[in-house]
């Protein structure tokens, strides 16, 4: 990510999720301390974060029934695993 390039949507949800490296965190967090628009969108950002997590966390600790593991296994579909809070794009 160079200097000059504009920050994408993308990119403040991998900073907000902590998929970002250094180099690119630290970008963005030099553009949050002069651009207080671009602040409040990602405080907004990690507050949408923290309500799904408030309503939906306990769901993901649980253990998928075993019925609904048959079914996907009857429809070809592979289970996978993904790090908690990472959203499809």
């Amino acid at each position: 990510m160079g200097s000059s390039k504009p920050v994408s949507e993308h990119d403040l949800w991998e900073y907000v999720d902590g998929g970002l490296g250094p180099r690119s965190r630290r970008r963005i967090e030099r553009l949050l301390e002069t651009d207080a628009a671009l602040a409040v969108t990602v405080a907004a950002m990690r507050r949408q974060n923290e309500a799904l997590k408030s309503i939906g966390g306990e769901v993901m600790k649980e253990t998928v029934p075993d019925r609904l593991r048959d079914v996907l296994r009857r429809s070809g579909r592979q289970q996978t695993t993904h790090k908690p809070g990472c959203r499809k794009r």
